[in-house]
């Protein structure tokens, strides 16, 4: 299975300036600054860095963070995540798996 390279921060930052300058008035984008906090905190990824909803944005974190704590909580289960790389690609179910939040 091959993936696309994530874009770099300057890339996703110029993405950025196009939506904001062609936005209708409606649309919140994220700034400049908000782009690059999200690039650090989460990653060089478009679909969370571009994001103009923010509660979308909040959401993931909470979804993040709760997956993280109950991975941490049990040692078999994060032994297991960090040893295998297919246990990330499962569909999390409950504990089954990483999802993409917590791999990301």
């Amino acid at each position: 299975m091959f993936y696309m390279p994530c874009p770099s921060e300057l890339q996703i930052r110029l993405m950025g300036q196009v939506y904001q300058k062609f936005a209708t008035v409606s649309t919140d984008c994220p700034t400049d600054a908000e782009i690059h906090e999200r690039v650090k905190n989460l990653g060089p990824f478009i679909r969370t860095a571009l994001c103009w909803v923010k509660s979308q944005i909040a959401d993931f974190k909470d979804s993040r963070k709760k997956e993280i704590k109950l991975a941490v909580a049990n040692s078999k289960i994060l032994n297991t995540a960090l040893e295998e790389k297919s246990y990330i690609m499962q569909t999390p179910t409950g504990l089954e798996g990483f999802s993409h939040r917590v791999a990301k």
